[in-house]
């Protein structure tokens, strides 16, 4: 997370991508691309861009951090996520006023989801107002929130941690930190697995970011992206998993700004009398009137 008040208001918002510029952006997530050490030294720990498996953070001001990643469901990847539209059906009107993509609400990418917008200062409907619009003044609500980290292949003697959820850009003290992506559960048994116990290895979720005292940003700091899924392989030459309940799912977003993290990976020796999660996380409901 990070403290900004000299960088971009008033509808000039940072586009940047990784900068050492703290007043710009907020901290990237981490993940298999380096952590905080890495990313100074090669003068980019500030911005939207995802490093790796980790989330994006959100830019100026006050644009959410992406969400992190780890498996693979084989789409291509382009870091803005898949916008949900199983609820209401109008939000893909609101989808589509987002200038991402011409029809974003149709858009699908493997990997971590996209954080929200920046800064508005009026409260307007995203049915019928663009994202990037002066009418929302401020910062114009625009599309700058950091991209979700990327999707890894795991299999063979490969198996990843959860990338972690970029910051989010904050200049009341309030932003969230991205949340931790999961972690890895290895297990090598001679016997029989059973039982009806859980076993989780699920990205952290984040909480919502909090209108400050003084009413100074109503819509509150920027939320922090979700952590991606992490990694179970249970192996059991020989004899049977039965009855388990496994779980590798993103983390759920408590933020309607925030961005679900990627789901996980799931190997075991067999699949039957299993069930199986590894679930992209969600965004809270979307603001449609902001």
């Amino acid at each position: 997370m990070q403290q900004n008040s000299t960088c971009c208001t008033n509808g000039s918002d940072s586009t940047t991508y990784a900068t050492a510029t703290i007043s710009k952006a907020a901290a990237k997530g981490e993940g298999i691309g380096g952590d905080s050490i890495n990313y100074i030294s090669l003068g980019g720990l500030y911005g939207r861009g995802a490093p790796a498996n980790g989330g994006g953070g959100g830019n100026s001001h006050n644009a959410s951090g992406g969400g992190g990643a780890n498996g693979n469901n084989g789409a291509a990847w382009n870091g803005l996520g898949n916008p949900d539209t199983s609820s209401v059906l109008t939000w893909k009107t609101a989808w589509d006023l987002d200038k991402a993509t011409t029809i974003f609400h149709k858009n699908v990418s493997s990997g971590g989801g996209r954080g929200g917008y920046t800064y508005s200062a009026n409260s307007l409907s995203a049915l019928t107002t663009a994202t990037g619009n002066s009418a929302w003044s401020g910062d114009n609500r625009s599309n700058v929130g950091g991209l979700g980290g990327r999707p890894l292949t795991n299999g063979g003697s490969l198996a990843f941690m959860g990338g972690g959820g970029g910051a989010g850009d904050s200049n009341n003290n309030l932003g969230i930190n991205g949340g931790n992506g999961g972690g890895i559960v290895y297990l090598l048994s001679g016997g029989a697995v059973t039982g009806t116990g859980t076993i989780n290895a699920n990205g952290a979720s984040v909480s919502a970011s909090t209108t400050p005292s003084d009413g100074s940003n109503p819509n509150g700091d920027g939320s922090g992206g979700d952590g991606g899924g992490g990694t179970v392989i249970i192996y059991t030459p020989g004899a049977a998993i039965s009855n388990l309940t496994i779980t590798a799912n993103g983390g759920d977003s408590l933020e309607a700004e925030g961005a679900g993290g990627g789901g996980g990976y799931i190997a075991t020796t067999n699949t039957n009398s299993l069930t199986l999660s590894v679930n992209a996380g969600k965004a809270a409901q979307p603001i449609l009137f902001h």
